[in-house]
């Protein structure tokens, strides 16, 4: 189900949005860069917080042992 939210962004970030969005309509690519970046923010408080583990290493580490 969705819900009607109206927002004020800078003319900046409406062009931005505008320019990469391409063929999908603003309100559908902004939904979606809404939660790629709720996401990120989720993942971003759980390292501050210290209840997630950050690896500098992108591979896991079980499979950076694996190389060695």
């Amino acid at each position: 189900m969705k819900a009607k939210l109206s927002i004020t962004v800078d003319k900046e970030v409406v062009k931005e949005i505008d320019h990469l969005r391409r063929i999908a309509n603003r309100s559908a690519f902004a939904n979606y860069i809404l939660k790629l970046g709720l996401k990120t923010y989720k993942t971003e408080e759980k390292i501050a917080r210290g209840t997630e583990r950050e690896y500098s290493n992108p591979v896991a580490p079980d499979e950076a042992n694996m190389e060695a």
